[in-house]
């Protein structure tokens, strides 16, 4: 499905996950990317950015969200479609 329209708010969703993919794993500051040392908030948006606007999910261009369908219990544990 393109997601062309609302590529950013997908980046946007995605920058609150700062704990996980940033020095925010050590230190929790909250969701904030402006309470991360230095320039890193910026640099991890850019990567975010990247990803959504560059990755494997782009299509002649534009940015795509893909859906995987499983056959099984809802964990996701059983056979791909």
């Amino acid at each position: 499905m393109n997601i062309a329209d609302y590529a950013e708010n997908k980046v946007q969703s995605r920058s609150k996950y700062i704990s996980q993919f940033t020095s925010g794993w050590d230190d929790y500051k909250g969701p904030n990317l402006d309470d991360l040392p230095g320039n890193e908030g910026e640099e991890f948006l850019e990567r975010l950015r990247k990803s959504v606007y560059e990755g494997e999910d782009v299509k002649d261009g534009d940015p795509h969200e893909t859906f995987r369908y499983y056959k099984g219990i809802p964990d996701g544990i059983g056979v791909r479609r």
